[in-house]
Order: structure tokens, then C-alpha cells, then sequence
């Protein structure tokens, strides 16, 4: 009976072989096996914490400026300084991790640092063999009190106290995420402690912002004797938005208007301008501020009524003098630039207060419709890698419940060097996790190619079909011999991205991975190392798990009011450009090079590495259609008899019975499904270099793929570039064309413009009503089966009577040029 049925999807396969790019799974020693625990999902390791609170009664000259100096072994670093004080507070934590040490004691020298030199004040020694060990469950608030510790010089004098509190512990401690891991090769000073250290980002809020101008009045030219076409620009940043140029100063056409894309707390200002044009010179004619604070909020798709706004002309009015208003008329205030204040209008009346500076009477102005847009999910990232799918507006968030918890443990990296230090190859990695709006960095890890992290995340889950990402980043910002990398500072190098879709995750069940770091750029694909994760879904809600398969994957705004595909590509850029500025101005900065990595702001270039690819996922696809005709012309050939003879049988029984159609249908889905389950994946997805075909793309069409936008390649690559995509579209003109040629010959059939061709077909058309009505539906339908599957000694070699036919039928290939 298997070879009587058509062959479905190809098999799921297991794990793909153990080559290069290959995931591969691990067997860590994790702490705990229950979800939302801390620290469950990565190894125990334990760290020697040092913290530096304050110091008292220093007895110097008090000309500099004080620090404390911790020496542990060939590990040293630094305290920030505080300005000329015998009394100073610093309550910095240091970290060095307890495998790394191997010296008995830690010296605490306290510093003060000058314009030119630095003056010593004295030292502190500790023993470390009488502190305790970290105990087996560490409790968050486990650290001890701190303590005051004499400070010496080096004749043996009291120069003052030091409070510290020294102790051992793991990552569970309270102080792990904000101590400075000072176990480097180099001095950590407090520069450089500020770019190596942990750190929660949380991306900012954002929110289309609808503009739309419907119309100005009472325009006042330089030269009043024209009227001239205008058109309105408004500005919002950096983005820049105009209408198009009008006679009649109305845009009720212009029914959508233009979007922005703003941040929380609209605190910024929307600037338009009212610019005139004549003989392609412009001529700006005036303007308004509004802050974006005062525009309306709308979360469906109700209207939004006009506004009346009044355009300022600086040589009409003073900027020196803030005007009055009287009661009832509501202010709106204006940036640094301008200091007029704007006045919202009556529909037809412009409202001047009393005493207030004069007002020209034939100011401009302008009717306009703005608008936050707090229903729209802001997408910041390619609609199939979204980790967040809620909208901007805080009160709709509720429709979308939690539904569980993703945890992500970052274990540890093995990584190829991306830098020679002292001789050898060396790395200062970190990674940045992102999920919805909370992203986390881990610390530096300097100078090592096998880095150990060993932390832990976790996040909300409103939606498991979305995205977790991790990525692997070269901190470039360190010099070779430790310190901030002096002059301009350099990008920070991907290593290599784990994406990981929830969806494909079973519930409860822990998945400890050693991911590839795959990196393909103009020189072809690399691997950079391997990441070790550990990830686990738990749900909270079964019911709301399944609910979420019923609901629109986007907010309903998107389907009232869809976006187009330019708009979405537009306002996405500009939505990770405000998300690389937001975190940029964090410390430590998260770099726009990598908000755009995790963002995937290039993933619409031209690549025609990326169309093949999709071009036979497109052919893998459909390969069950292929595979079932395939099979079926297998069937009608009689290449196997007894699957021949039992394809009538099965046909024969579900014509006379045609009620079993249905049933037998999803019966066979059902049990094949059944089956499929007991060859399910059990490993997850990963970067799959035959699928990407990166290992059979020519170099130059990688180089092709990472050139700028404009080109920056010489002539004559470019010229070789574009007669090779000529070539290529040349054969894609030709299957469209085919294509085009056979829905016209089947539309033209009933348009007479061949009349024999439709005539016989009007009479076959008779012919077939009259045969239909007058035999049974079983017995139309057994012949035509049986006719289709007849025996090849009734066949012929030559096209059948209907595709000469069509074949004949007129096309529109005539009206070409």
C-alpha cells in the first residue's frame, strides 16, 4: 500500500552531519532544572568579590585627586577618582573570577591622581585563605557588611581607613551584574571598566507619527503680486517629509498623509514649513513647532479632525518676546530655535491676545491633521524575525496576556582570534541577547578565545512564534595593550548570530547546543568559532498558547490600515536608526553596527546569492506537487500494474461513495502526521550553508553582495555586474512571458477573437451540458478517470485533441513590438 500513495514532504531529518557548520549538542553541568530559577541554565562559577565603598582621615596634602588601586597577582585595577577629598566615596565592586586567582593575597593601595603624576597614600594587605568558601545556595543579599581596614604607608604609618567587604561567591550574588571583572591581562581602569561591564538595555518605545496637511490659507508671498504652486515640509529629526506642490494650497487627496517614526517620552518637536515655489526657486514662507506630546493618540482606525495652526514668518514677528494668552486658547511650545509661541486656531479665526506683540493679519494658516499612532507595532526588524509583536499603545498590550517564559543561558564561546596581543592570538568578546524590548550585554571577556560567561536571562513570552537572538561581538574599542583605543573609534566585529524561533521549542524541555558562528563576507563564509547556549520555553497559559494560532500575528492596525512594502522598509530604517541613537548615548554604548546586525537593516540588499536561495527553497517547496505528478504520470503509464490496479480500485470506491472523499483525505493527513511525529526534529534550526549557498556562490557575486549603496566598484565591474543581470532577467522575461501566453489563450477562448475556436468550443460546451445532465455524475466521472489513466497501448505518442487546441488559441504575443 506504501507505494500505491504519492510520496509527501521529504522526511524530517535528524541531526545534519558532524561537519564544519554542524550544531552539535552538550551535556553541561547545569544547577537546576525548574523554570524561572536563577541561574539554572548555566554552570556554577565562583568569583571573589571586592568592594571599595569609602575612605576616611587620609592624611596627604589633599592636592589630587583619590583612588584605590587593587593588585591581585599579575591582575590590577582601579577605582574612579574623586575630586580633592580626604574624604572619598567610590562603592565600586570588582570581580575576579576564583579559577584565575593564584596568588594568596590582595593589596589595596589608595592614590591620588594629579595633572602630571600621582601622589601614594598607602596600602592594605588581606589574607584570602581566611575568607570562606561560597556557600552551595547563595542567597541574592548574601554579601557581607563592609569593614573598615587601616591604611599604611610604607615607613609603617598610619595614613587613614579604607571600608571594604571581601568575599567569595557565584553569579547569583546581587553584585554580580553591576562588578567590574577585573581579571584581564591589563590594568582595568575606570574608562575602560565602563565599556567591559554588564549591562540590561532597554530599547525605547516608539510610535508611528501621522502627518497630514489638508490646508493652508491667507499665504503671503515676498512678492505679493503672484500667486504661486507651495508645498509643505515637515521635519522630525532627521527625517524629512514633503506634499506635492499645489496651485490651490489643498492636499484632500493626500488621504493617508505622511508617517514618522518618534520615541518615548515625545519630548522632540515636529517642525513644518510652508515653502512656495517659483521658477525652481523656493522660498520658505513659514513654519510651526509642535511638540509631539500634545498630538492626539489613536489606537483604531477612527478619524483623526483637522487642526488649525498658525505659520509664523520671522520677519513678521519679534522671537525675543513669549506672547500672552488669554484663557480658553491652548499654547504650544516651541523649540530653542523659535520663541513664538503657537497658537491653535479657531476653524476660520485667528485669536490675538491683548497687549501681545503685533501680528501680521495675513499670516498664514494651516489646517493639519497629526496624530500618534499608538496601534501599529513599530517593526524595527524583518517581519519574520520579530521577538515582539505588541503595539505601541501601553492600554493594548493587555490583549496580548503572557503566555510563558524563555530562559537563555550563555555558556561559554570558542572563538578564532581577531587580533595578535603580546604575540598570540587573542579576543575581547561579548554577547548581546535580543528579545522584545529588553536586550542585555554580558561583559567583556578580554583577552581570551575561549571566553566563559555563564549567564542568564530570562523574558516574558506574549507570542512564541518570534525570535531570540544572540549575537557575538569583538570588543574593538580596547587597545592591543589594554585602555580605550585612542582617536576615532573603530566598529565593533560580528562573530557570528544565533537565531532561535520559540516556536520550534518544546515546552519545558532544556536545550543545551553548541552553535557555529558562521561569518560570510567578501571573501566567502567563515567560521569564527562556537557559542554554547542553553534555552528553555516554559508556558504559563496552555489555553492562551493555543489561542495565539487564532489571532493576527500583527495588531489589528495593520490590517485596517496596512502599510505598504516601501513604507515598511522606510520607517524600519529609521526606526533602528532612533534605537542605535538611544543606546549609543547608554554606558556602555551598544554601537550602531551592532543594533544593525541584531536588526537585520540589510537584509533587503541585492544578493544573487540570497535570490538563488530563495529561488529552490521556492523548488524544495513545491516538491511535493512535482513528486505527486510525477507519481501520477508513473500511475497512468502502468510503469507498476498492481499500483495502476489499485488506484482504479481506490478511484472506483471513492467516486460510487463519494462521501468518503473528505474523511479518507484527512485520514491520510492524520496518519501521516503520526508517522512524521516519530521522525521529528529533535534538534533545532541553525545557519545551513547549503541552503544560504554560500559555499557555491562565485566571489564575485559575494562581493556584489557587501558593495555600498551607491556602488563604490570601478566602471567596469559594474558594467560586467549589469549585462550579467541583463542576462538574467533576460531568461526570467522569457518564462514570465510563457506564462502570460498561456492566461491569455485561456481567457481569449471566450472573447471571439478567433470565432472558429470559440465556436467549437461554444459547441463543445453544449455538448458537455447535455452528456453531464443526462448521465450520472459517477459515471462522467469513472470515464474520465479511467480515460486519463488508460493503458498505453490506447495512447499515442502525439498531444491529445485538447492541447492542440489551446496550442492554436490567439494570444497578445502578436501586439508586441
Amino acid at each position: 500500500m506504501g507505494d500505491v500513495l504519492p510520496r509527501s514532504f521529504a522526511r524530517p531529518g535528524m541531526l545534519p552531519p558532524n561537519n564544519e557548520f554542524g550544531i552539535r549538542e552538550i551535556t553541561p553541568g547545569l544547577a537546576g532544572s525548574g523554570p524561572g530559577g536563577a541561574y539554572e541554565l548555566v554552570e556554577r562559577m565562583e568569583y571573589l568579590y571586592v568592594r571599595v565603598v569609602k575612605a576616611r582621615g587620609l592624611k596627604w596634602s589633599g592636592e589630587f585627586d583619590p583612588f584605590a588601586e587593587l593588585r591581585l597577582g599579575g591582575y590590577s585595577c582601579t577605582t574612579r577618582h574623586v575630586e580633592k577629598t580626604a574624604s572619598p566615596e567610590w562603592d565600586d565592586v570588582f570581580a575576579f573570577s576564583r579559577e584565575r586567582i593564584h596568588a594568596p593575597f590582595l593589596d589595596v593601595l589608595v592614590r591620588g591622581r594629579g595633572f602630571a603624576k600621582e601622589d601614594y597614600v598607602g596600602s592594605t594587605r588581606l589574607d584570602l585563605g581566611i575568607l570562606p568558601d561560597a556557600p552551595a545556595s547563595v542567597q541574592p543579599d548574601s554579601s557581607p557588611a563592609p569593614q573598615w581596614y587601616p591604611v599604611f604607608d610604607k615607613k609603617g604609618e598610619l595614613r587613614g581607613e579604607v571600608m571594604m567587604a571581601v568575599w567569595f561567591g557565584t553569579q547569583k550574588d546581587s553584585y554580580f551584574d553591576s562588578a567590574v571583572h577585573a581579571d584581564a591581562a591589563f590594568p582595568v581602569d575606570d574608562k575602560l571598566a565602563a565599556h567591559i561591564k554588564h549591562i540590561r538595555y532597554d530599547v525605547p518605545r516608539l510610535c508611528y507619527v501621522r502627518v497630514k496637511v489638508t490646508e493652508i490659507r491667507d499665504i503671503v508671498f515676498a512678492d505679493k503680486a503672484r500667486v504661486g504652486e507651495v508645498f509643505v515640509r515637515s521635519r522630525l529629526l532627521g527625517q524629512v517629509h514633503r506634499t506635492r506642490t499645489s496651485m490651490d494650497h489643498r492636499w484632500k487627496d493626500e488621504e493617508n498623509g505622511h508617517l514618522f517614526v518618534a520615541a518615548a517620552p515625545f519630548k522632540d518637536y515636529l517642525n513644518m514649513s510652508v515653502v512656495g515655489v517659483k521658477n525652481g526657486k523656493e522660498e520658505v514662507i513659514g513654519h510651526v513647532n509642535v511638540l509631539l506630546d500634545s498630538f492626539e493618540r489613536r489606537c483604531d482606525a477612527r478619524p483623526i479632525n483637522p487642526r488649525w495652526y498658525a505659520q509664523y514668518n520671522c520677519p513678521f514677528i519679534s522671537r525675543s518676546k513669549e506672547l500672552p494668552l488669554p484663557a480658553g486658547i491652548r499654547q504650544v511650545t516651541l523649540s530653542s530655535s523659535l520663541t513664538a509661541s503657537q497658537i491653535l486656531f479657531d476653524r476660520f479665526n485667528l485669536m490675538q491676545p491683548e497687549g501681545a506683540a503685533k501680528i501680521d493679519k495675513y499670516s498664514a494658516k494651516i489646517s493639519v491633521v497629526l496624530c500618534l499612532e499608538c496601534g501599529y507595532k513599530v517593526l524595527s526588524e524583518p517581519v519574520h524575525y520579530l521577538s515582539d509583536v505588541r503595539p505601541a499603545a501601553r492600554e493594548r498590550e493587555r490583549e496580548r496576556n503572557c503566555i510563558g517564559l524563555v530562559e537563555l543561558g550563555i555558556h561559554e564561546a570558542f572563538l578564532t582570534a581577531t587580533r595578535t596581543r603580546d604575540g598570540r592570538g587573542s579576543c575581547d568578546a561579548y554577547c548581546v541577547a535580543k528579545y522584545g524590548v529588553k536586550w542585555y550585554r554580558t561583559r567583556t571577556v578580554t583577552d581570551s578565545i575561549s571566553p566563559r560567561f555563564h549567564q542568564q536571562y530570562h523574558w516574558e513570552v506574549h507570542d512564541h512564534c518570534t525570535v531570540l537572538t544572540v549575537a557575538v561581538f569583538h570588543n574593538s574599542q580596547i587597545g592591543d595593550k589594554g585602555g580605550l583605543v585612542a582617536g576615532d573609534p573603530v566598529k565593533d566585529v560580528l562573530l557570528g548570530k544565533v537565531r532561535i524561533r520559540l516556536s520550534t521549542l518544546e515546552t519545558g524541555r532544556t536545550y543545551a547546543y553548541a552553535y557555529p558562528l558562521v561569518s560570510l563576507h567578501g571573501g566567502g563564509v567563515k567560521k569564527m568559532g562556537e557559542l554554547r547556549l542553553a534555552v528553555r520555553f516554559s508556558n504559563t497559559s496552555t489555553l492562551g498558547l493555543f489561542q495565539t494560532y487564532a489571532q493576527p500575528h500583527l495588531p489589528p492596525m495593520h490590517y485596517h490600515r496596512p502599510l505598504t512594502v516601501v513604507q515598511q522598509e522606510m520607517l524600519r530604517r529609521e526606526a533602528v536608526t532612533i534605537i542605535a541613537h538611544r543606546l549609543g548615548r547608554m554606558d556602555p554604548p551598544l554601537r550602531r553596527e551592532c543594533v544593525e546586525h541584531l536588526c537585520e537593516s540589510h537584509a533587503l540588499r541585492w544578493s544573487m546569492r540570497r535570490s538563488k536561495a530563495h529561488f529552490f527553497r521556492l523548488a524544495e517547496a513545491l516538491e511535493p506537487l512535482s513528486a505527486a505528478s510525477a507519481w501520477f504520470y508513473h500511475v497512468c503509464r502502468w510503469t507498476n500494474p498492481v499500483t495502476t490496479v489499485a488506484v482504479h480500485v481506490i478511484f472506483t470506491m471513492l467516486v460510487c461513495y463519494p462521501s468518503l472523499v473528505l474523511p479518507t483525505f484527512f485520514l491520510y493527513k492524520l496518519m501521516l502526521g503520526m508517522r512524521n511525529y516519530l521522525r521529528r526534529p529533535k534538534h533545532p534550526w541553525h545557519v545551513d550553508t547549503r541552503v544560504s549557498h554560500v559555499d557555491t556562490a562565485h566571489p564575485d557575486e559575494l562581493d556584489e553582495e557587501f558593495d555600498e549603496f551607491p556602488t563604490t566598484r570601478p566602471p567596469v565591474v559594474v558594467r560586467m555586474r549589469y549585462d550579467k543581470l541583463r542576462s538574467l532577467n533576460a531568461r526570467i522575461q522569457e518564462i514570465v512571458g510563457d506564462i502570460a501566453t498561456h492566461a491569455e489563450r485561456a481567457r481569449c477562448v471566450m472573447t471571439w477573437r478567433d470565432p472558429r475556436a470559440t465556436g467549437l468550443f461554444l459547441l463543445g460546451c453544449l455538448c458537455l451540458a447535455v452528456i453531464t445532465f443526462s448521465v450520472p455524475f459517477q459515471a462522467v466521472a469513472l470515464l474520465t478517470g479511467f480515460y486519463l489513466m488508460r493503458h498505453p497501448i490506447l495512447r499515442q505518442r502525439l498531444p491529445d485533441v485538447l492541447a492542440n487546441f489551446f496550442r492554436r488559441l490567439p494570444c497578445k504575443v502578436d501586439c508586441l513590438l
